[in-house]
């Protein structure tokens, strides 16, 4: 699974793409950059809701394969009043690219990626998606944890204040929301992967030399993602979750 932080660091390349594959969305998304920060963490928003529950804002439960099939289609539906988003006011629709770039992370490394994903599904999708680099899932979450500890630019860095002053459409908990995104935001600053996973706004991390230790003689049996494999992520993840906004847009 994405960390909060590998959220923010795929839609700032997913801002990339946009200057290509749409430039007029790239354009809204660069202007409002702190409302598609926001949106990036707004799936996630759930754990500060009350009563609410993981699929209530993913629509995927992961555990469940028979949430999987049309998540993303669903999503789409059930927010009609969004679509098309190039009609939407400028704030909101970078907060909406930002929610789905979350969502289209998660739905292509939760659901395409899964071992599980029925064979007709698999042949039904584009070849794009399945990198043969990370036919593992193993591969998948390496490159995953790597794009969790990726460098942020540091010219798209913005403040808390920023963030906390986005508006958000009410059916989004933008409070909820907001909560998290100015919660993981300190963690775009650093570089070093145990100071990176400190910073947790869900729940409190243990920073202690004992707690170190233990981290990094877990890590050391972990295999680091290479450049490829990492590469081989973003395109694919990308090019899933740029379909999904292209229906939206």
């Amino acid at each position: 699974m994405p960390s909060l932080r590998g959220h923010m660091v795929f839609v700032s390349l997913l801002r990339d793409a946009l200057q290509t594959e749409l430039p007029a969305l790239g354009q809204v998304v660069e202007t409002h950059w702190p409302a598609a920060l926001v949106g990036s963490e707004g799936p996630d928003g759930w754990f500060f809701t009350e009563g609410a529950k993981r699929p209530d804002t993913h629509l995927l439960d992961a555990a469940d394969p028979n949430t999987w099939p049309g998540a993303m289609d669903r999503w789409l539906e059930q927010h009609a009043e969004l679509l098309p988003g190039r009609s939407q006011p400028p704030e909101t629709a970078a907060f909406i690219a930002g929610y789905l770039s979350h969502l289209g992370l998660d739905t292509w490394g939760e659901q395409y990626q899964h071992p599980d994903l029925p064979s007709q599904t698999r042949s039904a999708a584009p070849s794009e998606w399945y990198p043969p680099s990370l036919a593992e899932p193993a591969r998948v979450r390496a490159a995953l944890r790597r794009l969790g500890e990726a460098p942020f630019p540091s010219d798209r860095m913005v403040s808390s204040e920023a963030l906390a002053g986005v508006n958000a459409p009410a059916r989004f908990q933008p409070d909820a929301v907001r909560r998290v995104a100015v919660g993981i935001l300190p963690s775009l600053a650093l570089t070093d992967p145990w100071e990176i996973s400190r910073v947790n706004p869900l729940r409190e991390m243990v920073n202690t030399p004992q707690a170190r230790q233990a981290w990094e003689t877990d890590r050391a049996k972990q295999r680091e993602a290479t450049g490829a494999e990492y590469d081989a992520l973003v395109g694919a993840a990308l090019a899933f979750t740029l379909g999904v906004i292209r229906k939206w847009w």
